[in-house]
């Protein structure tokens, strides 16, 4: 009994030594834990108040502790990159001391304090603020700095690149004009640290595809090639000859089942590695984007599938460059849009990487003569140039998406014909790389240098008839019109092809026209006056927002009545591209509207849209999240119509963060309270949290 009493006596836990400023409010017994338990019960942010010998160091927090901890995976990136390592036991690295000196001042840089932290908000700011200066001048600046997104994700440690076309890029300028000046980031450096320092990049990575770190496949499993799934495998190719190959469509459905059968009759030897990587990669994305009516074939469910059938198109290929053919060109190209449709866009760019880098090296993009003069060129289909001219389409348009350049080179360089149009499926090849033509100078003109804003109106409205004159020569059967729902527009007697081709083109023409016209949305929202805008860009202006509003129309009412249409995961990339438009002008409204649109509404329907991706984990997350902060704007906008007078003048924008709005922990503690449960809130959370009313100079 004695020594019972002894471990009750011992196990009791100590009183910390300084406790967090609710429980020394409260008068409870802090567990010196960040957060303590207190804090995590109630649901609010736990902070420490520096001892009075500590007292320059102030306050800190969660968000504050967290901000030190993506600092610390970031600088361990970095000394990854050059080739330096963290041991365990944290020994210091070998290296020369100029060397070692340089490692410091890096790291000192990248475990910064409050205070430096703020300089280097204060440096951004003004780098800000002499970009809009010379807008000002009546230029637009390519703003490179500002515009890029260059981060770290934290989910796998690796370098991100998004370029300014890119929907990353879109949804961080959303975030980044309702930030709060320097002056009010010193009166509340924790919640400017938990509400603005969002990653997007690792917020939206798809965490539940594939994990990078994990041994190549070819290596695990060398030759587990034995199991073909007769059973589901035809259910899966339907899958996706009846959707996917619609939009790229670079098989001969004959030929593909004429080779499944040579591996269902346990003929497999018949059949090169190549193709049967081909034959995997269909039947993984058949698996993804069908329609299951039921929970689980054979023990699994649409995940399950497209893992284990990915896994084994991996296997197949082998060693990147073995195989070196048209096949491997089209097993990489469909292991690309299986990516893209997880929203894996970095994994799919690389996999189309490598594909090109294969057509290029067999030369599929080439018409040259064989040393074999009696060799043919191609097939009686053109399957070679089908799929060369769709592997050149989808680099520029998944490019185009990311932001970042193409790696096809110069187009004198590509000399493989063309397919004719034939008034078939196949026509949608030529659709699209003429519609990549156009993408390509879009780019150019979005990316180019300080350039007069006459000058750029007039180059844009150049673009936009060569975009209509793209429009206007498409066939009859799959030219865009105004209605919104395409898919039931058109003939009785039209086949199902036509219908998708005729959704997708218009949904690309649609994303290209509002990336076209953004940069003057861009320059609208920052002028001041909006009396002093010029009309030219207003109608530029305007034209970004109108494309942003069709588009989300036309997805919303193909969802609404195509339910097979909500496995394609990809449109939540266009749906940020229109909801971060349509944000930012209900936020700033930076000039008068013209349109009978309701904005607010076509935001509610793309948030609809992504939680009908019941399955699809960003789309749901994002939804979720983001449909909270939407409630925000139509409370405050509904405040603001019911002021009377002088009152209701005053509220015509946003107000500061600082100005009695209640703060975000205390609208939202439960969030505050699990940080890190909801894998650092939502991507749009700055835009209903710190409105930025900073008055700047009008644009003329």
């Amino acid at each position: 009994m004695p020594s019972s009493a002894t471990d009750r006596k011992t196990s009791r836990r100590p009183r910390a030594v300084q406790a967090c400023n609710l429980c020394r409010a409260k008068k409870y017994k802090c567990d010196g834990n960040l957060p303590c338990v207190h804090c995590q019960r109630q649901g609010v942010d736990c902070v420490y108040q520096g001892a009075p010998r500590q007292a320059d160091i102030g306050l800190y927090s969660v968000a504050y502790a967290k901000k030190l901890e993506r600092r610390l995976v970031a600088a361990e990136a970095a000394l990854s990159s050059q080739g330096l390592h963290l041991n365990d036991d944290l020994e210091t690295c070998r290296v020369d001391s100029n060397r070692q000196v340089t490692d410091q001042s890096n790291l000192k840089e990248q475990f910064a304090t409050p205070e430096s932290f703020n300089a280097g908000s204060m440096e951004t700011n003004q780098t800000t603020q002499q970009s809009d200066e010379a807008s000002d001048d009546g230029t637009i600046e390519a703003e490179t700095m500002n515009d890029e997104v260059m981060d770290i994700n934290m989910n796998n440690q690796a370098f991100e690149y998004h370029g300014e076309t890119s929907s990353i890029a879109f949804l961080e300028r959303l975030r980044r004009i309702t930030e709060p000046a320097e002056s009010e980031v010193g009166s509340c450096a924790s919640l400017f640290l938990r509400a603005s320092d969002r990653s997007l990049v690792t917020e939206l990575h798809n965490d539940a595809f594939i994990h990078h770190e994990e041994t190549p496949a070819w290596i695990v499993e060398p030759n587990n090639n034995d199991e073909f799934y007769p059973l589901q495998a035809y259910t899966f190719l339907e899958s996706y000859f009846a959707s996917h190959h619609c939009i790229y469509p670079i098989f001969d459905k004959e030929e593909i089942l004429a080779r499944s059968r040579k591996l269902w009759d346990g003929r497999s030897d018949a059949v090169e590695r190549s193709h049967k990587a081909v034959y995997f990669a269909i039947l993984a994305l058949g698996a993804l984007t069908r329609t299951w009516n039921e929970d689980s074939l054979c023990g699994m469910g649409r995940y399950e599938w497209t893992l284990l059938l990915f896994r084994k198109a991996e296997v197949a290929l082998g060693r990147p460059g073995s195989f070196p053919n048209m096949t491997t060109v089209q097993a990489f190209f469909i292991l690309a849009k299986i990516c893209q449709a997880q929203l894996d866009l970095n994994l799919a760019y690389t996999y189309l990487g490598m594909g090109i880098r294969v057509a290029l090296t067999c030369g599929i993009n080439r018409l040259a003569v064989f040393r074999m003069k009696d060799f043919p060129q191609d097939s009686p289909t053109l399957q070679v140039a089908r799929t060369w001219w769709a592997l050149y389409s989808f680099e520029i348009e998944l490019s185009f998406a990311l932001g970042r350049p193409d790696t096809l080179g110069m187009d004198f360089y590509h000399n493989r014909p063309v397919p004719m149009l034939n008034n078939s499926e196949t026509d949608m090849i030529r659709a699209t790389l003429d519609l990549s033509m156009v993408i390509r100078d879009v780019t150019a003109s979005v990316h180019q240098k300080a350039i007069k804003v006459a000058e750029r109106l007039s180059q844009a409205s150049k673009l936009e008839q060569e975009l209509n004159g793209w429009l206007a020569q498409l066939p009859e059967k799959i030219r865009p019109t105004s209605g919104t729902d395409v898919l039931n527009s058109g003939s009785i007697h039209d086949q199902q092809w036509t219908k998708l081709q005729l959704f997708v083109l218009n949904i690309r023409y649609l994303h290209v026209k509002m990336v076209l016209f953004h940069p003057f949305f861009q320059l609208a929202t920052k002028a001041g006056s909006k009396s002093k805008l010029s009309p030219g860009l207003i109608e530029a202006a305007e034209k970004c927002v109108e494309s942003a509003v069709k588009m989300i129309r036309i997805i919303h009412d193909t969802y609404r009545t195509h339910h097979f249409m909500r496995t394609w995961y990809y449109n939540t990339v266009y749906l940020s591209f229109g909801m971060s438009v349509l944000l930012v002008y209900e936020l700033r409204r930076p000039f008068a509207s013209h349109w009978d649109y309701r904005l607010l509404l076509h935001i509610e329907q793309s948030l609809d849209v992504l939680e009908t991706m019941k399955e699809c984990k960003v789309a749901k997350k994002t939804a979720n999240f983001a449909r909270e902060f939407l409630h925000i704007l139509r409370k405050q906008q509904s405040t603001s119509e019911i002021l009377p007078g002088n009152d209701q003048a005053m509220m015509t924008d946003l107000p500061g963060p600082r100005s009695g709005v209640p703060a975000f922990n205390e609208l939202f503690p439960d969030y505050i309270g699990e940080l890190e449960d909801y894998a650092q809130l939502s991507l749009f959370d700055e835009a209903f949290i710190h409105p930025n009313t900073g008055a700047e100079n009008a644009i003329v």
